[in-house]
Parts: structure tokens; sequence; C-alpha cells
């Protein structure tokens, strides 16, 4: 397998969320400061997302990833494509 990017989202495996397409109208956390940032644009072009339907919420990057396991919205941009895991 040949990786084209080492940018996307993480999701939780028992969420609604399989393809780039199920973000419209979901809760998405982003880091304005993180690098993945600078890419959010052309990864939901590319995707086939309205970026205009995803709620795009951001927050800092020390609480971004604590927030997100402890059930606040539903995925968290990061280094890494659409991954599904589970929240613990």
């Amino acid at each position: 397998v040949l990786r084209k990017s080492d940018l996307g989202i993480v999701v939780d495996e028992k969420g609604s969320i399989f393809k780039p397409k199920d973000l419209e109208g979901k809760k998405i956390y982003f880091s304005p400061a993180s690098v993945e940032t600078l890419f959010m644009d052309s990864y939901f072009k590319a995707a086939g997302v309205d970026k205009s339907k995803v709620d795009l919420t951001s927050i800092d990057i020390s609480a971004k990833v604590s927030t997100y396991l402890g059930g606040g919205g539903d995925g968290l941009r990061q280094p890494g494509r659409l991954l599904r895991g589970g929240r613990r």
C-alpha cells in the first residue's frame, strides 16, 4: 500500500462515520496552529466533502485529544488518515 498523505481524521469505530462524506453534519475538532490545518481545504475538496456542512470546532491542541476521548465531538483532525477506533 502506498500512502499518499499522513493527514486525516480520527473517529469512533462505533460511530456513524465510515467515509469522508459522512463528516457532513458532524462536529470535528481541529487546532488552528497545527500543521494539518493548512491542508483542511484540500482534504475536503479531494474527498468530495462540503466543508460548509462540517462543524469545524477550533480547540487548543493540548485539549483536543482529551476533549474528544471524553465524549465531545464526532472526530478530530490529526496526522493520519481517516481512522476508526474505540473511545476508552
